[in-house]
Order: structure tokens, then sequence, then C-alpha cells
């Protein structure tokens, strides 16, 4: 409701047809700001919770039916103003002796004031141009701009109300503020809002006040208006068994451009590296030196960066300190007035330069396809790292493990089922994926098997039983091929599931033995199972350690 009234009162004028308009700023896109300070019920400032206002003046042209002067408006806090959008908009008509203002009601009313009442529903078929001010109007003569009579529905409870605004021409005034002196009209509208007592006919009837909310403004030649004030009322609704509560008033005074500054970047979520040059970006408005500052502990102290700088173009380049902090705030301050400033939204984290070093495999090993290579490394300045391998000399790679712990310092992985002599591992920081190592030279992955020199071939298909049975770490075992054929064994465990693929390629007719590693199992009863076409045939095995 509160806001309702402040928007009833953004409108005055009074003379004559041919001098009101000499009250509206003459050149299009003048702008004025206004502080606007709320009013607890005691009708006292909460300078706390004060606000600017920036109006512009636009240029004329017709708006439902009417020529039309129009003003853009925009509030925010008093260092940020100049970057926010103009998101309001007041149409005014100048005719005769009366400037007409084109009124939507439901746009004024805060709805979490007066809610479910059918008041903004009714409100909404109200909007049109009103006769707001009357400049030929005799002093402190009440004219009546707008009243309505109806009925809304609250809990099932039929409310009459009357709706009514009134205006009154006041003796000019002369005032001052920062901005110069003037001679002002003054005007007082003034919202109504009553409980009808119905009679029965003929008799009228009878509007009780609930309450009455007088906006006093003061309009100056080519300025419009220049100052507002409207008191905070209370409003007692238990006569008809509603909340009651208290509207705030709003103190508006007209001041120079506020200075402004608005930081840009560092804004706060961001990551940077110690030596990192990064570019700080403001926007500034009537700032003529800037000092830069950071924090490493939310703000608790500040850091020098840069002072006595020209706020133009708005931006210098800053190398991150080295130091490591997930505290960190930037702040841009104006030289000559400390409380006109602004900082990062939200903190940011300096990090040092990830140090990793790749001890194994290193270069010059040879290892068995499926083999479990333990992956060994160090760290400095590193949360987690990315593992991968290549085949083919770092041509191309793969990745093992992403993200895992930088102070593990080990991994156990089980080499794929290839044969390759450049083989590589590389090791890298998981967030800077430039910071990384990888082994000095290649190392060899290789089959574990020897084809027996026997001139006969086998006969049939074979599994032969492992040896030696238990075993810790590793045992042989061998099969046969009466012709070239796929071969696949896999290693099960008790519960069936599959825990290394041993063989998987495709082997000429012939005889062969092969070894078996259970290096990084556990000890128990585990299962080969061989499958070559229609052969299948399982192999019980023990690992014991």
């Amino acid at each position: 409701m509160q806001k309702f009234i402040f928007y009833m009162i953004f409108l005055l004028s009074v003379v004559s047809a041919q001098n009101t308009l000499t009250y509206f700023p003459s050149e299009p896109g003048m702008k004025l700001f206004f502080e606007n300070t709320p009013l607890d019920s005691l009708n006292q400032p909460v300078d706390e919770l004060s606000f600017v206002r920036a109006d512009s003046f636009g240029i004329s042209g017709s708006f439902y039916g009417r020529d039309a002067k129009v003003i853009l408006s925009k509030t925010g806090p008093a260092n940020s103003i100049f970057t926010l959008p103009y998101i309001d908009s007041t149409h005014y008509n100048f005719a005769d002796d009366i400037v007409s203002q084109y009124f939507k009601f439901t746009s004024l009313i805060d709805s979490s004031v007066i809610p479910d009442t059918g008041i903004i529903h009714l409100l909404n078929s109200l909007a049109k141009w009103y006769g707001l001010y009357k400049f030929n109007s005799n002093v402190n003569t009440t004219y009546q701009i707008f009243q309505k009579d109806t009925t809304v529905t609250f809990n099932d409870q039929d409310i009459p109300i009357r709706i009514e605004v009134t205006g009154k021409r006041l003796s000019d005034e002369l005032i001052s503020d920062e901005t110069g002196e003037y001679n002002c009209k003054k005007f007082t509208l003034t919202l109504k809002l009553s409980y009808l007592i119905i009679l029965p006919p003929p008799f009228p009837s009878i509007p009780v006040q609930i309450f009455a909310i007088p906006v006093n403004q003061w309009i100056a030649p080519d300025n419009w208006i220049v100052r507002q004030y409207i008191p905070s009322v209370s409003v007692d609704l238990s006569f008809i068994n509603l909340p009651s509560f208290f509207i705030p008033g709003l103190e508006t005074y007209r001041i120079n451009e506020p200075e402004g500054i608005l930081l840009l970047n560092p804004n706060g979520g961001t990551v940077y590296l110690e030596n990192d040059s990064v570019n700080i970006r403001w926007l500034s408005v009537n700032v003529n030196e800037v000092n830069l500052e950071w924090s490493p502990d939310s703000g608790r102290s500040w850091n020098m960066v840069a002072a006595g700088l020209n706020p133009v173009p708005g931006s210098f380049n800053w190398t991150i300190p080295g130091i490591r902090t997930d505290s960190a705030l930037f702040r841009i301050r104006s030289a000559e007035d400390s409380t006109v400033t602004d900082e990062s939204d939200t903190v940011f984290s300096i990090r040092r330069v990830p140090e990793l070093l790749l001890v194994s495999p290193n270069g010059g090993e040879i290892f068995f396809q499926n083999d479990p290579v333990s992956i060994s490394w160090s760290s400095s300045f590193s949360d987690s790292i990315d593992i991968s391998f290549s085949s083919d000399g770092g041509s191309s790679w793969i990745l093992v493990v992403r993200g895992y712990p930088s102070d593990s310092s080990k991994y156990l992985w089980n080499l794929p089922v290839l044969v390759a002599e450049t083989c590589l591992f590389r090791i890298n920081d998981y967030r800077w994926t430039d910071f990384f190592d990888e082994s000095d030279s290649v190392f060899t992955v290789t089959t574990p098997v020897n084809i027996l020199a026997d001139k006969n071939l086998p006969l049939s298909y074979k599994l032969g039983n492992v040896y030696p049975n238990p075993f810790n770490p590793t045992a042989k075992f061998a099969f046969e091929l009466p012709e070239d054929s796929r071969v696949t064994i896999r290693m099960y465990d008790i519960l069936g599931s599959v825990v290394r693929t041993v063989v998987d390629d495709f082997f000429s007719a012939g005889s062969y033995n092969y070894r078996i590693d259970g290096r990084g199992l556990s000890s128990g009863v585990y299962f080969i199972r061989m499958k070559s076409g229609d052969f299948e045939q399982s192999v019980k095995m023990i690992i014991s350690k």
C-alpha cells in the first residue's frame, strides 16, 4: 500500500494550460536524482533504508488517446543507481488548466499489504487518465479527482468500501536543497479508503474512514516535482475483523547526481592461481580517483593494490599474490569519499601453482597385459588429479581416473589387454590441466604366453588346471586349441562376478602356457573360465595370502 501512495503523489502542477508546461523540463533526456527515506510509525526517518530514485524526462508522444510527456524512473543504492535500467514510466497530459496522469492502480499497490480482499481485482479495471493537478483552483480548496463505491469479498464476507482521491492546491513555497533554490507550487493529493454503512433507501450510505494518506508535493519550474512528503499512517481494520497495520511514510528530496562505483570483476566465485594476471574492471560516475584493495579473509583485513588511479577507462591489471585462500574479496573505493565503494558479491579463491611428479611407472618397465600396476606420484598445492594412459607414445590418451585425491600418492590399475612398446602414464591437476607430469620414457605391455614346441596339434579344446594351487601371487595354466580360434578366459569370484579378463584374443591352433596374477585380489576361491566358439570349461583355484 505504501507503494501505491508513493506513486499517487508523484504528480503535480497548476496555473494555466499555457503555463503548466513551464513546470515540466523543456529538454528531453534531462535527469534528476532524489534521496528517498522511509518513515517509521512515528514518522522518524529510517536512514539505513534510504535509496535513490533517478528520473529521466522523455519525449512527447501519443498515449491512450492523448498527447503525453513521459518520465522514466528507476530506484536503487546510490553507488550503483547509474548502472540500473529504467523500469517505471509515468505519462502526463497538459491541457487547459489541468495536468492529468494516466494512472494504473494495480501497478502501484503492494498485494502483500492488502491480500485477497478483491481490491486489486477491482482497481485493475480503473486504469485511465485522471486530472490530478488543477493549477487554477483556489488555494486551500479541495477538489475531487476520483471516487468509487464498491464491494469486495474477504473470507466469504462482503465488505462495502469507498475509494476516493482528492486534491488541494496550497500556498506557493520557496524551498532550497543541495541542488538549488526553487519557487514552487505546492499540492496535496489525498488517498482515502472508507467502510460504507449501508442504510435502507432513500438514505445515503455513511462512509467510515479507514485511512487517509496525504501526499505533499512541491513542483518547480522546468524541474517538475522536487520534493515530496508522505507521512506514515496507522490503519485499524479490527472493526471489520481484518488485521491492522501501518503504512510507512516516505520523505523525498532532490539531490545532485550521486557518486557511484560498480565492481564488475573479480566479483566472486572464481578460482585463480598465484601470479595469474587478472583484469580488474569497474564502472564509475562522478568519481575523480579510485583506490583498489583486496582481502584474504572475507574483509576482516584489507591490502592496498593501487591508490589514486584514474577511474577511466575502468580497468587495471593485477598479479594475484602467492597465497592460498578461499575467502578473498576485492574492493574499489573513491579516493575522496570512502563511503562510495563496491566489493565482490561473494568470495573468490587463490591457489598456489600445483607441483606434480610422476614417480612410477617412469619408463623402461615391462608389464604383462591385465597386470595390476601401482601408479605413484608426489604432489604439492594440488587437491585432486586426473590419471591417463597412452599406448602410442602420447598421441592419444584414455582416462584412468578423474579427480582422484592428490594426497593419496598411489593408485592401483589393471593394464588393458593389449601389446604395446610405447606406453606412458600421465598425471595432471584436476582443475588446471596445463600442470602435469608423465613417464620420462615409454614402458612395455606384453602377453605372458608361450607357445609349446609340439608339432602334433591338439585334437580338442582343453583348459588345464592351475599350478600351484593354492597360489600367491602368481600361477600358471595351459590351454589347447585344435584349430585357429578366438579365446576368452576370464577370472570370476565365488559370486560369479568377473574380477579380471586374463585372455581375450585370436590364437592359431596349438598349445599355450599362460600366467595368472593374483596381486590386488583378496584370499579366497576363484574360477577361470575358458570360452572358444561352442567350447566352455571352468577350473577352480584358490588364492592364499
